[in-house]
């Protein structure tokens, strides 16, 4: 059963406009928003740049210095910025006992497709290389954050190059075309999500592009010899159908996936854990999945 807090979470968020999208508006909401959420204080945050890309740093108090995580934020391709996700980011620092390092990367409509893929990838080849004892990386997207993380992985893949020995996506977004069945099956469900947003997200960030370009939606690529994945979704999402599609996809290409399947929760719940103790389990499940393929001690 869905804990008082959860109703409460839903009242507060009402319904998402089904008409008109004011850019600035929508981002200056977020970043306002996200204010309400501060990182713990346990967790040393300091400002950086990965492979040209600017970066945060954080570090929880007891961290295993040999494991470090890649984060990659939200928000449609077109919001959400290193300030919106600082408290998900130091709370997973905390549960997973390793350095957490996420990417301030280009968005739309300024920096359209491929600009946030060539980020994340310049960010984790210098990961790899990286001094400072650093011998086990990790991967952590959220929304679009996790279909880039899947692209990004699949890119490095293809180029040979090392990957990251463990994945976590929250509620990813991999399907560009809008096809999944919950979309408006679930709709009435959805508290922070409505198909007429990703609509422009999409025309913002593909600027012409085909939507089935496994680089954008790469549920259509090719997802073999891909690392351990953990996948998290709510059941009130109406992207439930990426994740669901998504394990299905990562099964059948024999790449190892967990699908965790959370009643009545909403799109990225886990950003919502100062305020929902599922939001806070939830992170504390994806914080043992990769400590334990990470060897974080």
């Amino acid at each position: 059963m869905a804990s008082p807090q959860l109703q409460r979470l839903k009242q507060m968020l009402g319904v998402r406009p089904r008409v008109g999208f004011d850019l600035e508006a929508f981002r200056e909401d977020f970043e306002r928003f996200a204010r309400y959420f501060p990182p713990p204080p346990s967790v040393e945050v300091h400002d950086a740049a990965l492979g040209g890309v600017p970066a945060r740093r954080l570090v929880p108090a007891g961290a295993d210095p040999e494991s470090c995580v890649l984060y990659l934020h939200g928000g449609g391709y077109i919001s959400g910025s290193l300030d919106t996700h600082l408290e998900v980011m130091a709370r997973l620092a905390r549960a997973s006992r390793s350095i957490v390092v996420g990417i301030d990367y280009r968005r739309a409509p300024e920096d359209p497709f491929p600009a946030a893929l060539e980020d994340a990838v310049a960010a984790f080849r210098e990961l790899t290389v990286a001094s400072g004892g650093i011998r086990h990386r990790g991967l952590v997207g959220d929304s679009a954050g996790g279909g880039l993380a899947l692209a990004m992985m699949a890119a490095l893949r293809d180029a040979g190059e090392t990957l990251p020995e463990a994945a976590v996506l929250f509620s990813p977004w991999v399907d560009l075309t809008l096809a999944g069945g919950s979309i408006q099956e679930r709709l009435h469900l959805d508290r922070v999500l409505h198909p007429s947003i990703l609509k422009r997200a999409v025309e913002l960030y593909l600027a012409g592009a085909d939507p089935r370009n496994p680089s954008a939606s790469p549920l259509f690529g090719d997802l073999r010899g891909l690392p351990p994945t953990l996948v998290q979704v709510g059941t009130s999402e109406i992207l439930f159908d990426d994740s669901r599609r998504l394990a299905a996809a990562l099964e059948s290409a024999g790449s190892p996936v967990e699908l965790r399947i959370w009643d009545e929760m909403l799109h990225f719940w886990q950003f919502y854990a100062t305020l929902l103790p599922e939001g806070d389990a939830a992170i504390e499940e994806a914080g043992v999945f990769l400590s334990e393929r990470l060897g974080s001690k």
